[in-house]
C-alpha cells in the first residue's frame, strides 16, 4: 500500500549494515588460513577475511582494535590454543 507523498519502500541501510564484516582466521597452518580466506572472501564480497597463526596473534589483533565480527579457530596450536583464546573473549568482551 503507498501512502501519497511517501515512500514506503525498503528503510535505508545504516553503513553498519553496509561495511563488510570480518572473519578472523586463526590457525598455525598457513595453508589452511590462506584457504579460509580465499574460500569466504570469494564467496561473499561482503566479508574481509584476517589471519592469525595462534591464539596469543589473534588477541593481539583484537587488542589493536581489530575486532572480527566472528571467529574460526584450530584448537591445537603451539603458541596460545583455541581454548585459550575462548577464554580470553569470554573475559574481555
Amino acid at each position: 500500500m503507498e501512502i501519497q507523498g511517501q515512500n514506503t519502500g525498503p528503510a535505508e541501510k545504516p553503513a553498519e549494515a553496509l561495511r563488510k564484516k570480518v572473519v578472523l582466521a586463526v590457525d598455525d597452518e598457513l595453508v589452511l588460513t590462506r584457504v579460509i580466506k580465499i574460500c569466504l572472501e570469494d564467496g561473499d564480497k561482503r566479508l574481509r577475511v584476517d589471519c592469525a597463526s595462534s591464539g596469543n596473534e589473534a588477541i593481539r589483533i583484537i587488542e589493536g582494535g581489530n575486532v572480527p565480527d566472528a571467529i574460526l579457530s584450530d584448537l591445537n596450536m603451539p603458541d596460545g590454543t583455541g581454548e585459550e583464546l575462548y577464554r580470553w573473549l569470554e573475559k574481555h568482551s
